[in-house]
């Protein structure tokens, strides 16, 4: 009967293990996926599966914070698939870090809402919402001129509102969208 219970003890220990390897396996797939050179190369992206693949990069964080992430709708563009998964982690990592910086304790939800638009203009707009508190122009380095709380500025390469920031996340995000014929603009600030 003693051996018995040895013998389950490491049947259990050892599923134990399996399972932690198993998982182990998963960060590593995930570690990979990020860390590799980004391919240059244009093919169909579907921007519902780029938007989830880099939320599941980020689930635990936005777990641990209680964020709310939803993506609905979904639209095909020809694109390099790496550059815009970069360009979508620092979107989820800005607004994961103001939740986190400002201590904002309401529903927190980040939700994405992709439309294809017309056929005909091949037009895809996205609407990229976050309840995190928008963008503090004072706290902004370098400053803002004057009294000028003019958007384009958070799109400018130095421009952070962080203690830690480089200025470069916002930045980069602008130049991947527009090297894909794109813009991005901050619509609303609340």
């Amino acid at each position: 009967s003693e051996k018995g219970g040895n013998v389950e003890q490491v049947a259990s220990s050892l599923d134990d293990v399996s399972e932690c390897l198993a998982k182990i396996g998963v960060s590593l797939d995930k570690f990979r996926s990020i860390t590799r050179l980004p391919r240059r190369e244009l093919c169909p992206c579907e921007l519902q599966t780029v938007w989830l693949d880099v939320g599941s990069l980020l689930a635990g964080r936005m777990e641990t914070l209680n964020i709310r992430f939803s993506v609905s709708g979904d639209a095909v563009a020809k694109a390099f698939g790496d550059y815009l998964r970069q360009a979508f982690l620092n979107l989820l990592l800005n607004s994961i870090d103001a939740f986190r910086e400002r201590k904002i304790r309401r529903d927190r939800a980040i939700r994405i809402f992709i439309n294809a638009g017309s056929t005909k203009s091949g037009t895809i707009v996205t609407h990229y919402v976050d309840n995190a508190g928008g963008v503090d122009f004072r706290a902004l380095r370098p400053p803002l001129r004057g009294n000028d709380s003019s958007v384009p500025d958070i799109f400018s390469p130095g421009v952070t509102s962080k203690e830690s920031g480089s200025g470069y996340g916002l930045f980069l995000v602008r130049k991947i969208i527009s090297d894909h014929g794109g813009s991005i603009d901050l619509v609303e600030n609340k």
